[in-house]
């Protein structure tokens, strides 16, 4: 007898009110053609490149030095079809793009380059070695429920794909793909799919951060942060071997102000035990305050929700 499964739901909360002033809604359609921004390359600056349903932000390491520099970020409209053709016979066959909301129901390929100031000729973005790197990331809004995300990127003109993800989180259905970078090229936040052999699980969470309980607790607690999954291809058996990623962000300090911090982020943080995934999340350096939780891996659709401090 078939299953009956039920449609995985992304949770309701205030968590987009309270973050408006950082996540950038839908404001404009792209007109199907791609939309060009360049500006002055700070060292230490956040470089923002505001394309209005979405962004694009660049940030080098502390000591970083050049000037005389611009960037330029064309956000390319991509269709999944297009992409899909892009990505054969790489390491990410399967991986679907991430549909932007105001990007004419295309996804959006982020080509990056940049010039000298003065004689406007295009020259190699600036470079970091290892142990240092750039921080880009994107932040969007989109209906997609986004399985084990990514961001994937490749040389300009090239299919040389690689998966630079660091960190992912996200305010109901509205996410943000950081992620790490050497040098320059072209960006593309993805959702790779369930790469899992036992396939798809539908998430619930357990107490104390289900959706009726009042996920509030004494700043410096230690909060025991746990999922089930139970499989859609088996009649609802528990998935025993997902990864799963752990992310948690300050929205609101103790001051009432809305801030953009983010305060734990480690990947495969959870370890199944007694039939569900468990991590202890220690909040004794965080402060008090409200928290945006996201929870993402190979096997579900990502989930957040939110918990306080006091």
């Amino acid at each position: 007898m078939a299953c009956l499964i039920r449609a995985v739901q992304h949770p309701k909360s205030l968590l987009v009110a309270l973050a408006m002033s950082w996540i950038f809604m839908p404001s404009a359609a792209q007109a199907g053609g791609p939309l060009t921004i360049t500006k002055a390359l700070s060292p230490t600056a956040l470089n923002v490149f505001n394309f209005g349903p979405y962004t694009f932000k660049v940030q080098y390491p502390q000591g970083s030095s050049f000037s005389g520099i611009n960037m330029t970020v064309t956000a390319v409209p991509l269709s999944q079809s297009t992409f899909n053709k892009r990505l054969a016979g790489t390491r990410f066959p399967k991986a679907v793009c991430a549909v932007y909301v105001g990007a004419d129901g295309n996804c959006v390929d982020f080509q990056v380059t940049c010039s000298d100031a003065s004689s406007q000729k295009q020259i190699q973005c600036p470079t970091v070695s290892s142990p240092s790197y750039i921080d880009v990331w994107t932040s969007f809004n989109t209906t997609q429920s986004l399985i084990n995300p990514g961001f994937l990127s490749a040389p300009l003109g090239t299919n040389s794909w690689g998966d630079h993800l660091s960190v992912f989180f996200m305010l109901k259905i509205d996410p943000t793909t950081h992620g790490h970078t050497n040098g320059f090229s072209e960006f593309v936040p993805v959702a790779l799919g369930v790469t899992n052999q036992e396939g798809l699980g539908e998430f619930t969470w357990n107490e104390p951060l289900l959706p009726t309980d009042p996920r509030a607790f004494a700043a410096g607690s230690t909060i025991p942060v746990s999922f089930n999954l139970a499989s859609v291809q088996n009649c609802g058996q528990p998935v025993t071997d997902a990864t799963a990623s752990l992310s948690v962000l300050q929205i609101v300090n103790a001051q009432g102000n809305e801030v953009h911090l983010i305060v734990f982020a480690q990947k495969n943080v959870f370890k199944f035990v007694n039939g569900s995934y468990q991590f202890a999340l220690p909040t004794q350096t965080f402060g008090k305050g409200t928290y945006a939780v996201t929870i993402y891996g190979n096997a579900f659709v990502s989930q957040a929700t939110y918990f306080t401090l006091q």
